[in-house]
């Protein structure tokens, strides 16, 4: 198993968001800098007791995007047999 971390001045071999990897053999683990986006586009009241649908309204939101961190798998191109 084998650490790696992204540094100044140094190359990051597959994936420039990356700030950790760990290579496991056939699978990856990374660590690093990701950008997610949601939008709400409605919302439904419920009743409080029986979480019964009152009504349903749409909502015309803009999107809302945000750069955080995450981590995430890669696997290999091809599994050894």
């Amino acid at each position: 198993m084998r650490l790696l971390h992204r540094g100044p001045g140094r190359r990051q071999r597959r994936d420039p968001r990356s700030l950790k990897r760990v290579d496991l053999g056939n699978i990856e683990w990374c660590f690093g800098r990701v950008r997610a986006s949601e939008q709400v586009t409605g919302y439904v009241t419920k009743h409080t007791s029986t979480q019964k649908v009152l009504s349903e309204h749409d909502l015309d939101m803009p999107l809302h995007s945000y750069e955080t961190r995450a981590s995430w798998w890669v696997p290999a191109l091809r599994l050894a047999p």
